[in-house]
């Protein structure tokens, strides 16, 4: 088994994301890890280079409900597109909404750590300058761009 992750590292989903891949490196599963957001701090880097097994792929784009985040939003999905050609993975767990639609004729996991739609349209509405991204709200993923809820 291949699971190709997705993980942002600038708030909570890294530590979820240290958990897993540890656990599912320790259960002999392959994992290709797309990093996001920023590239890894120094802790995060020794994390990932105790972890021979692990294909990390850092990159800093920045993320779906960042300010100004429309054009890293599409090369990134095009990058993960290109990495998911190369790999080959069995599985996608997705951590960042907007790829919820890539790749479809692979399974995919989507998690939903947090509801920033609910929580920045309120503030997108009042402060649109105070960091909130737009393309959150246009974002196919998150308007049921072939996602069902469970």
């Amino acid at each position: 088994m291949h699971v190709l992750m997705t993980a942002d590292t600038v708030g909570g989903v890294w530590t979820y994301t240290q958990e897993l891949v540890s656990g599912l490196i320790q259960q002999g599963i392959r994992v290709t890890l797309v990093s996001l957001g920023k590239l890894p701090s120094p802790q995060q880097s020794a994390w990932i280079d105790a972890l021979p097994e692990l294909d990390c792929r850092p990159t800093d784009y920045r993320l779906e409900w960042m300010q100004d985040s429309e054009r890293d939003v599409e090369e990134s999905g095009n990058y993960l597109e290109s990495v998911i050609r190369e790999v080959r993975p069995d599985l996608l767990h997705l951590n960042q909404y907007c790829y919820g639609t890539v790749s479809p004729e692979l399974p995919r996991i989507v998690v939903a750590h947090s509801d920033v739609v609910r929580r920045r349209r309120g503030s997108c509405a009042v402060a649109m300058d105070a960091g909130c991204s737009p393309n959150l709200l246009r974002t196919p993923g998150l308007r049921g761009g072939g996602l069902q809820r469970s």
